[in-house]
Formats: C-alpha cells, structure tokens, sequence
C-alpha cells in the first residue's frame, strides 16, 4: 500500500469534505440568507407603508380634532341653548348674533392655521339646512359671510350624510368638486367634506359642523411628509387616488376623482380595493407593491384612505443579490473562522447595546441625553442619536405643554378623583392670590366659599361614580374664595379626561370682576337716561313748544325765535337720541314685547303715509301708497310696524330731492307679503352699505351729516323686522335711489288648517 498515495489520498477526501462542507454550508448559507434578506426587504416596504399610513391618517385626525373641539366651544353650546330660550343663552345672557360673532371668531382662528381648509360652516338642522355660521377663505384673507347671505343647504348630499349620523358620530362626504371663487378659469378644487353632527341634552339634532378641506392639499401635505423616493398611491374606498411618481426634476403627484372625465384607472387601486383586507402584497411580473390600511374612526369610503408603495424587484433585492455574491466569492473563508470569531466578536458588538440599554433603564431623561454615546460612528451611536433626539423631542414637547398652560390668560386648576389640586398655573395665582407651592397637594375646596366647599366632596364622589367617557364639560357662573379671604365673580369651566385609568378634572377659571362691573355701569347709565333725562327733556321740550308758538306774533326778536326755534330742533332731536337709546337697549337684554295679531300691510301702509305726511310736507316731499289688488295679511305688532315704516319713510324723505316722491308699496303672494319703502334720493355709497344697520353708523359727507339723526334708527329698524320674525333688506345706487323691503310670512298660507286659537297661541310666543 502506497503510504503517499494514501496520505494523498487522506489529504484529497479532507479536501474534499472540506470543499464539500464548505460548499454545502455555504450555499445553505446563501441561501437562507438571500431568503432572509429577501423577507427582511418586504418587511421593510411594509413598515415603511405602515409607517406613511399613520401620516396619511393624522390629516383626518386633525379634522376629527378641530371639529371636536369647536363642538365643545361654549358658542356652539350656547347657541343649542339659545334655540330652547328665545334666541338667548340662559346661562350667560348672550344674544344669538353675539354667539354667532364669537362661533366666526373661532372658525377664523382654526382656518388661519389649516392652509388645507377652505371653509367651516355651522348649518341648522331645521329651515331646509340655514347655514348659521358660515366663514371661508378668499383671496383677501378669511371672510365671514353676512347674515342675509347665507344659504340653506338642506338638498345638498353631504347635508343629509352629516344629519344621518349618530350622536358623536364623525362622518365624511365622497370628494367632489368645487369651483373656487378666487381661481382663475373657475378652476374646480375637490373637496372632502368632514361632519360632525350638534345634539341638545335631549338627543334633539340641533345643527352640523362642517369643515370643507382642499382633498389635493391634504394628500400633499402628507407626501411632504414622508418625501417618498418610489411610486406611493394614496387611494380611498371610493376610487379617488393621487400617485406619487418619481421623476427626473422631483415628484409629480396627480389626483384622479373616480367618476370624473380625467379618470385614468390605475392596476394597483384595483387590486387594492378587490383584496378587502388590510393589508398585503401585490406581485406582478417586475414590481412588489405592499398595502396598508389608513385606520381611523370613520365608516364611510371616503375615509377608508389606503396607502400602496411600489418598488421593482431589482431594486427591491439589490441589497440580496449583492450579499449573496459576496457570500459565494468568501464562503470558505468565513466557514473557518466565523467559528472562532462569531462567539468573540458577537460578545463584543453586544456589549454597547447592554451598556445603552442599561443607560435607558437607570437614567433620567436629561441624564440620558448627556451620556448617550450618539458620538460613536456605528449603529449603536446612530441607535443612540435616534434615540437623543426622540428624548430631546419628548422633553421639549412636555415643556411646551407646560408653557401654554403657564401662559394662557384664564386660570386653569387640574385636580384628581380625590379633590387634591395637582396644576395650578400663574393666571390661577393671580386670581386666587395663592401661589402654586401653597395649593399642590390640597383640597381645591379651599379656593371656594364655605358653603360651596361643603358640599363639593359630595358631588365629586357623585361625579366619580357616574360612567362618564372624556369630554364631559360644565359652564357656570360662581364665586371663589381668594387668599385674603375676599370672594371673586368667576366664570368656570370643567372638563373631566381620563389619564393612566384615573379620572382627572380641569378648571378653567377667568376672573370676571370687570365684566360684572360694566354690566352695571351699563344698567345704571341706562337707569339714569331713563329716569334723569327723559322726564326733564320732556318739560324743556314743551316749553320750547310753548314759547316757539307765542313768538310766532311778531313779539319776540327775530334772533331770539331762531335761536328759540334752534333750541327746539335740538331738543328733539336729543330725545329722538334718548328714546333710541332705550329702545336699543331693551331689544338687547330682550326686554321689548311684542303685541302680535294678524294685520293688512295695505292697511299699515296707508296709515304710516297718513301719520307721516305731515314731516314729509315740511321737507316738500310727496308720500304715495301703492297697495296690493289682494289683501297682504301677517302676524305682526301694529305700534312697532309703524314705528318701523315711519323711520325708513322720514329717512326716505330726508333724503329724496325737493318735490320728490316716496312710495310705501305692498306686494303679496301666498308664501310672503313685502312692504317697500321707495325714495330717489342720493342713495347710498356702496362702500358704506355693509354697515347701513350698524349701530352709529352714518354715511360720511357733509350732505349726509346735515340730514341729522342718531345713527340708531336703522339697527332698530332691523331688530325691530326680526322680532317680529320678519326679514329687511335694500336695494340702493347712487344718484338714483334706495329701496328698503320688509317682508313676513303671509297669513293666509302660514296660518292654513289651523284654528283661531292655535293662531292665537302662536302670536303670544311671539
């Protein structure tokens, strides 16, 4: 036997079960890695797809946010109580108009920091979908629109998706298009609509809040987000999508409207939207495309937002491929020593993560910061950057937290299930004159009187006991209890939240000393025109009357009687000014009544003419009645209606050319009956139209300054017509004329089939 040739031969099989085992091993090697590698790409495009889901979805979240929050607004919820007393809120005494100004005030707010909204409406359940509220975005900055041009959407489909929600129910409309105003050509902008429906404490649908968003922007928004480098498709349960397509000069996004002309159908929507689940991958021939659902809240399809990313294959594996060839190329060398060398060198590369992990466990988060070792060039110091700046990120978020609340202007006071205050913020301090070092850890009974402090225990534990979801919110007017022992009027508003499964209440508290204090001023002045002026501008007035008629002989210099004369015109002019002042403010707190029965405007016409053609005739003016050939029957007040017809007719006359004419003209028809007051006058200025009912507002120019007048009249006109649940408007041109028009329901169609009692009944709630 050959001893060399069989040490060779030894050699050779060594050889060859090493090249074997070394082949065997390192092919099941490559293999399972380019499979593994393969698996971890797929991962990887369904994570990153995931992860652009959550932004896609915080778009909705925040219209969910916004309309959450405006629907909790004490204007929103004043105006639900408002419906229930008269047009006004029993809680505060605020007016329906000043509801609707504060509710504008709110919506301007939220759309000045929503570039993507392009409008927010309140609409009224009932009268066909009135919009109440109604402010939108324009070339020239936010605008609200007026009260008389506001529309009733009651036809409108996305109208009856948000009344056919539940209680609480946010709920979307399909996108559709809406031609701008401010865009060139009538560009047509596709709108998402948001509702969220505004119940009474009944379950009564009062209104919906409505939210109109640019549908385009809000996609965009989130693709700046993400800044995707591949295909990525954001497509809801309708069909609309809008496509991110890598380009030569960056990324050119589309949006397609499914049902619209341009819609182009696109392989991927399709099989996205037949798969019904989730999430999943599409495979064709040189591409993977992965899924994700966008969650939210909402079941309708318009919000059902799926994102889709696409990526080929090559590109998708090129990390494989590549790590397969190299596996091949060192197979054998890594064989002999990854034995050896794995269970050092994987001792070593574990240690920094134990150390960080450690770090993360014992540490603060201001200690973190500085000991992470976000200095090292590896993933451990990219592991330990990542994790400074989420650290540093959460930090400063907690801070600017804690500075909004530290720096609003109303108090604000957190306490626990126990009573215990666990906040209180500087404008609190300032108010109650405690400081926080001095309340943290007490009971908040002792910032209220005895008597309310005594029975608070009582309804927390009440209140504790009750099923009650975030949300829940209280309004009231009470007195606190200062550190001096002095009481303070405040204005309070709780809200209870839950946090780490313990029920926590949050006060708002804002110091309303001065309001009260101008609330009675305000009454005290008018007390005191009412009861030190009126009496003595009476007399004075009458004995200018007195003495104007017996100088009228001759007897008295003519100079005197002038200035006599001058004295009485002045004299009636300033309780011209008195009564209006009253008037204004008795239709303000709501204290005018009205004395409603049916009437004929043809015979209210004929009557305001008759009453006032006796001013007319001293301004050399004609008065003419043009009554209707059929009898123009409403429920109104007699007194006010001519009180109402005799300020626009001297207005008229005031201002009509000499020998004029002006026309009280009555229209009727089965649905309303119109009376016009008609002149061919001046007119009035287009630029000061917008404010004609504005309190103490007049034209400007020395011509219309001369007419005189108190600058009320026509505010009490308006609130006047509106009591009486009528409506006023005009039409004026300059040189040509104005026409004033009031029109009411008509009697015969408002009050058909119903009894003379039931008519009866109606007119004494008015």
């Amino acid at each position: 036997m050959n001893t060399g040739s069989m040490q060779n031969r030894i050699i050779v099989l060594t050889l060859v079960c090493g090249l074997v085992s070394a082949f065997a091993i390192g092919g099941f090697a490559f293999s399972e890695i380019w499979t593994l590698t393969k698996q971890q790409a797929l991962e990887k495009l369904a994570s990153e797809t995931r992860l652009m889901a959550t932004q896609f979805a915080a778009g909705y979240r925040t219209i969910e946010e916004d309309l959450r929050a405006v629907a909790s607004t004490p204007p929103v919820q004043g105006l639900v109580r408002a419906a229930e007393n008269d047009g006004e809120d029993p809680k505060d005494g605020s007016t329906t108009e000043d509801l609707h100004a504060r509710l504008a005030t709110i919506f301007s707010s939220i759309l000045s920091n929503r570039p993507e909204y392009i409008q927010f409406r309140l609409i009224e359940a009932q009268q066909d979908g009135r919009e109440l509220v109604h402010v939108f975005r324009s070339d020239f900055g936010l605008r609200t629109v007026r009260p008389g041009k506001l529309k009733a959407v009651g036809s409108e489909n996305y109208f009856a998706v948000g009344m056919s929600a539940n209680l609480n129910q946010l709920v979307f409309s399909n996108v559709s298009f809406l031609a701008a105003d401010n865009a060139d050509g009538g560009q047509r902008v596709p709108i998402l609509r948001g509702m969220l429906p505004v119940d009474d404490p009944l379950g009564t649908r009062f209104g919906v809040l409505v939210i109109d968003v640019d549908y385009k922007k809000m996609l965009e928004a989130a693709f700046l987000n993400i800044s995707p480098s591949s295909q990525v498709i954001a497509v809801n349960g309708n069909g609309d999508y809008m496509e991110n397509l890598p380009g030569e000069q960056g990324l050119e996004r589309n949006l397609f409207i499914f049902g619209d002309d341009a819609y182009q159908p696109n392989s991927l929507v399709n099989a996205y939207l037949k798969s019904g689940r989730s999430e999943g991958l599409i495979e064709e021939d040189t591409s993977f495309a992965y899924f994700s659902h966008v969650a939210n809240k909402s079941r309708q399809t318009s919000a059902a937002l799926g994102i889709i990313q696409q990526i080929s294959k090559a590109e998708l594996f090129s990390n494989a491929n590549k790590l397969g060839i190299r596996v091949a190329g060192v197979g054998l060398i890594i064989i002999l020593v990854c034995a050896v060398g794995t269970a050092i060198a994987g001792r070593e590369f574990i240690r920094p993560l134990i150390k960080l992990a450690k770090q993360i466990e014992t540490k603060d988060n201001k200690e973190l910061i500085r000991e992470l070792p976000d200095d090292r060039n590896d993933e451990v110091g990219y592991l330990a950057l990542a994790i400074k700046q989420r650290t540093q990120a959460l930090i400063e978020s907690k801070a600017e937290a804690s500075a909004l609340v530290d720096h609003v202007a109303e108090g604000v006071i957190m306490i626990d299930d126990q009573g215990r205050i666990e906040k209180f913020n500087p404008a609190a301090e300032q108010i109650f004159g405690f400081s926080q070092e001095e309340v943290l850890g007490k009971n908040v009974g002792m910032l209220m009187p005895e008597k309310m402090a005594s029975v608070h225990d009582t309804f927390l534990t009440t209140r504790n006991s009750q099923n009650e979801g975030d949300g829940w919110r209280s309004l009231r007017e009470q007195e606190g209890l200062k550190k001096n022992g002095e009481t303070v009027p405040i204005e309070l508003s709780v809200s209870t939240l839950t946090l780490n499964d313990r029920r926590r209440y949050i006060g708002v508290v804002r110091d309303i000393t001065e309001r009260r204090a101008i609330e009675q001023m305000r009454d005290q002045f008018v007390s005191t025109v009412s009861h030190e002026m009126r009496t003595p501008l009476t007399s004075i007035r009458g004995t200018l009357v007195l003495a104007n008629n017996l100088s009228k002989d001759g007897s008295v210099p003519e100079t005197i009687a002038k200035m006599m004369e001058l004295a009485l015109k002045n004299s009636e002019r300033l309780n011209l000014l008195v009564n209006d002042i009253l008037d204004l403010e008795k239709l303000r707190s709501g204290k005018m009544s009205f004395d409603m029965e049916p009437v004929d405007l043809n015979d209210q016409a004929q009557e305001a003419v008759d009453l006032n053609q006796h001013f007319a005739q001293g301004r050399n003016v004609s008065l003419e009645t043009v009554k209707d050939q059929n009898a123009a029957v409403t429920v109104a007040d007699k007194h006010r209606l001519q009180q109402v017809l005799s300020n626009l007719i001297s207005n008229a006359a005031k201002f009509s050319p000499e020998n004029g004419t002006v026309q009280v003209k009555v229209t009727a028809n089965k649905d309303k009956v119109t009376i016009s007051v008609i002149d061919t006058g001046m007119g009035i200025p287009e630029s000061f139209q917008p404010y004609i009912f504005d309190p103490f507002s007049q034209a400007g120019g020395a011509e219309c300054k001369a007419k005189g007048g108190t600058g009320l009249g026509l505010n009490i006109t308006k609130r006047m017509v509106e009591g009486m649940e009528g409506n006023i408007g005009f039409v004026s041109e300059e040189g040509v004329g104005t026409t004033f028009n009031i029109e009411f329901p008509a009697g015969e169609g408002h009050f058909a089939n119903q009894s003379e009692e039931n008519v009866v009944a109606r007119s004494n709630r008015m």
